[in-house]
């Protein structure tokens, strides 16, 4: 676990089932957000959806060809401000579409330097190089989140599902 000071006392720790009562406020924060639809299947039952992603840092129960994945809160106050997921592995789909990195902010949370904490904790204490971080071509203010870890622009790519990603590489 690290410590940073911005604004009061952010926490980024790994997740875990202790954090089932925030994760509730957390995925209702970000689920009202249409840029952020990945936790519509967690409204129906937050307390499992936040046991997959905890068994996901360990591989258990993950769909056929699926990486594990480690989830990591950022905390403020006794609620989470932000998600990162950091996947364990390297295949073509993490490599060129979605990346080893992904994140989020809840929207009430935003512009306060959650995410740039995050991405700098991850990458610097926990990511095994090189790391591949993605973003959507529109998302100025992710692109500049994972320049500010000394990514490098690799380039674009595309899938049929994500549409046009910037990639970037970090060494």
């Amino acid at each position: 676990m690290i410590r940073h000071t911005m604004n009061g006392e952010l926490v980024v720790e790994p997740a875990a089932f202790a954090h089932a009562a925030c994760y509730r406020d957390y995925i209702n924060a970000c689920s009202a957000d249409p840029a952020i639809d990945h936790y519509d299947e967690a409204l129906e039952d937050s307390d499992e959806y936040l046991l997959s992603v905890v068994n996901a840092a360990q591989g258990i129960g993950l769909p056929a060809g699926y990486l594990p994945q480690a989830t990591f809160f950022a905390i403020r106050g006794g609620q989470i401000q932000g998600a990162i997921r950091l996947r364990l592995g390297s295949n073509a789909f993490v490599d060129n579409i979605i990346g080893h990195i992904g994140y989020e902010v809840r929207p009430d949370a935003r512009n306060q330097g959650v995410a740039r904490t995050m991405l700098h904790w991850v990458v610097n204490q926990t990511a095994a190089r090189p790391v591949v971080i993605t973003c959507g071509v529109d998302n100025m203010a992710s692109r500049r989140v994972i320049e500010s870890v000394g990514a490098e622009f690799t380039g674009t790519r595309h899938d049929e599902a994500f549409g046009e990603v910037l990639r970037f590489i970090v060494r």
